[in-house]
């Protein structure tokens, strides 16, 4: 995976980590100067994917996790880190593979702390000050210019073929899925700026709007995050989906991502 910035800048990029529905409750950070991030599943599960790789803390709620799998037939949460790309990530073998969701159900404030985050910091860097809350820190602004989106394995064949937690296949309900890139201050608060980019669309009256028809999207694919707007804090990674109930989404709210382009305000 691969994290650039303009050149001759200098940031700190912290990523919050998930394991199995589980979130760090402690955040390292890393310094580099357009560098690889370097990793494995196996260190992703226990380790932050910042860049020095470090021993996290987990507790409840989403993130990211560094993953090179790419097992494309096990379509369930045990196979929750392989991307459905038989090379695995777009540049390399490794990608971040992000999980959970915010929705009226879990987060009724719309506070985001259920998605994975991406936050810029300069170098007095984000920490965790009470466990369970939200990290606190010096925020650096930014343009998050662009990102390369995959499914995850997981995620399509639950699409495809539909499991006990969801109301069939995409295809029979005429359904879609969907990742929303949110664009926060550094309060956290949203500034009304958002990025949808379709994972998967059934339903004919979205065709024009997902560029998709009766299709689960395969592949890499970059996203265009201009819309988020040239001074971005922290990017929240959401999903909204057709397929839910009183209790969210039924569709694994899971999508690997490689390649983020960010250029760093001075």
């Amino acid at each position: 995976m691969v994290v650039t910035g303009t050149e001759n800048q200098l940031l700190e990029f912290v990523i919050d980590t998930f394991a199995y529905g589980m979130r760090s409750a402690e955040i390292h950070r890393s310094t580099f100067y357009r560098n690889n991030l370097a990793g494995c599943h196996e260190c992703a599960v226990y380790r932050s994917i910042i860049i020095g790789i470090q021993r996290q803390l987990m507790i409840q709620n989403g993130g990211f996790a560094i993953s090179n799998f790419h097992n494309l037939t096990q379509g369930d949460y045990e196979n929750q880190c392989s991307v459905y790309d038989k090379n695995g990530g777009h540049s390399g073998k490794n990608f971040a593979v992000a999980f959970g969701y915010s929705d009226s159900y879990n987060d009724s404030q719309a506070t985001y702390d259920k998605c994975a985050k991406i936050y810029l910091t300069d170098a007095t860097g984000y920490r965790v000050v009470t466990t369970n809350t939200p990290v606190k820190g010096t925020p650096k602004y930014g343009k998050f210019n662009s990102v390369w989106v995959c499914n995850t394995t997981y995620t399509y064949l639950v699409m495809k073929d539909g499991n006990s937690f969801t109301q069939g296949s995409l295809s029979a309900q005429k359904g879609w899925f969907k990742v929303v890139f949110v664009a926060l201050d550094a309060t956290g608060k949203p500034t009304g700026k958002e990025v949808e980019y379709y994972l998967a669309n059934f339903d004919s009256s979205k065709d024009a709007e997902s560029g998709l028809t009766n299709k689960i999207r395969t592949g890499w694919n970059q996203v265009d995050l201009s819309g988020l707007g040239d001074s971005v804090c922290t990017v929240a990674i959401n999903f909204k989906g057709s397929d839910s109930s009183a209790y969210g989404l039924n569709t694994p709210a899971y999508v690997a991502i490689d390649d983020i382009d960010v250029t760093v305000n001075e």
